[in-house]
């Protein structure tokens, strides 16, 4: 379980085609439209965090942290 004050909201702007394919796919699994492109994003972080780690060192080693 996710604790609360660990979480963030933010807005996802997409096209209606790709929201109601959306809608689909999360109806199909018996989730909800968040919940499933949350997991969605998880999915992916977690697939390139190697990337993610990466990129996050060069951006310290640029600006000096």
């Amino acid at each position: 379980m996710i604790d609360k004050d660990d979480t963030k909201q933010f807005t996802v702007t997409m096209g209606q085609q790709d929201y109601e394919d959306l809608r689909d796919w999360a109806h199909a699994h018996g989730r909800t439209v968040a919940e499933f492109a949350a997991q969605i994003l998880d999915n992916r972080i977690e697939a390139n965090i190697t990337v993610i780690e990466q990129l996050r060192n060069r951006a310290n080693k640029d600006t000096g942290n």
